[in-house]
């Protein structure tokens, strides 16, 4: 499945104006650089931690990408899973390039800054029945996982201080909103309602 095609007249704009990419984020961008701790070389532990934190829920898009391979009720659903699971190993992709560009590597054991640790949001998932119910937590799921990784690409879009970094975060924050909007579309579509704030729909049955 080819991950969603972006413009490159969108992400040139981007890059242009991430205001306006924060704006469409429904998150108020912190703009207090990071600086690194005095006497040390490399990246601040924020930008770290970012690279951590993003890395791992890249991680938990692509298990649940799989999880819908195998109990979801709809081909919708899992062409969904398998676009996100894609674009999700690209972006995953190109933060390791940028931080290996700036000498560090992504570190597992740093603290992730998410509202929920991945074996949970898989064990809830698991609890479901398979068919519409699990189509129902899973893009309820999913929302939540996007606004937690929006909010750490926003975040560090408007802090780092390395250009790589910062315009990463810029485009990656590109297909991230893209990716919610057609989550808030596909739970709109089972009868979800969907709160354009940030916090995850209701997925129990109707």
């Amino acid at each position: 499945m080819k991950p969603i095609a972006l413009a490159a007249p969108v992400i040139a704009a981007a890059l242009l104006a991430p205001s306006t990419v924060l704006a469409q984020a429904d998150l108020k961008p912190d703009e207090t650089p990071r600086l690194g701790v005095p006497g040390e070389q490399g990246l601040p532990q924020e930008d770290r931690q970012f690279l951590a934190g993003a890395a791992a829920l890249h991680r938990l898009e692509r298990d649940l990408a799989a999880l819908a391979e195998e109990r979801a009720g709809g081909e919708a659903v899992r062409r969904l899973a398998a676009t996100l699971a894609a674009d999700h190993a690209d972006l995953d992709q190109r933060l390791r390039a940028v931080a290996e560009g700036l000498g560090v590597g992504v570190d597992p054991g740093a603290r992730v800054p998410e509202d929920g640790s991945a074996p949970e949001v898989l064990a809830r998932l698991r609890e479901q029945s398979t068919g519409q119910g699990f189509d129902r937590a899973w893009v309820a799921e999913q929302i939540a996982v996007h606004d937690r990784l929006i909010a750490l690409y926003q975040t560090t879009a408007s802090q780092t201080q390395p250009d790589t970094l910062a315009k990463a975060a810029i485009t990656g924050m590109v297909v991230l909103v893209e990716h919610r909007e057609a989550l808030r579309a596909a739970a709109r579509g089972m009868g979800m309602a969907t709160d354009p704030e940030g916090q995850p729909p209701q997925y129990g049955e109707r």
